[in-house]
């Protein structure tokens, strides 16, 4: 996983970020368990379910600062990908919110609509579930967003903008 972050490959780490995010539905999925079978049998259901969701949580809280800075790419596939991965983390707890919020506002500057409104989504998920966490990097949340527009507008040649293809959050 290392090496697919550290290429260049797109769509690797598209690949990548697709089964992260399919696995972080199966565990969201699978943690609702149907009341058909045995108490025992649904013990050892919620006993697994809860193993999933630590090893979700493991792999999220060390490599969620690439799945981000995947976002803050100016590719639309691999923004895709990673709102994704965001938005399945967010929904399920996995890390602290707060880690989340700056891509996420940044993301709503995003010229993509489709994008732009799946990252207001997180970003009001998170303001319902945790409003007075989420705006202590208010600062940082406004950064992110220029950094990200300068670099996307960067990708257009425009005179006086950041050539650098990564945001640095």
């Amino acid at each position: 996983m290392d090496a697919v972050f550290a290429g260049g490959d797109s769509d690797m780490k598209i690949e990548l970020l697709s089964v992260y995010f399919n696995f972080l539905a199966k565990i969201q999925s699978s943690s609702v368990i149907s009341n058909e079978g045995s108490t025992s049998n649904n013990l050892i259901a919620k006993a697994e379910d809860h193993m999933d969701a630590g090893v979700g949580s493991s792999i999220m809280q060390r490599y969620l600062d690439r799945v981000l800075q995947c976002a803050l790419l100016n590719d639309c596939a691999l923004q895709g990908a990673a709102i994704d991965v965001i938005g399945q983390v967010t929904s399920q707890a996995l890390v602290h919110p707060v880690l989340c919020m700056p891509v996420a506002v940044a993301l709503e500057a995003s010229d993509d609509p489709v994008l732009s409104d799946r990252a207001f989504k997180i970003h009001r998920e998170l303001h319902d579930k945790h409003a007075s966490l989420i705006y202590s990097k208010s600062p940082e949340c406004v950064r992110t967003m220029y950094l990200f527009k300068n670099v996307v507008g960067a990708s257009m040649d425009t005179p006086g903008k950041a050539k650098d293809p990564y945001v640095v959050c």
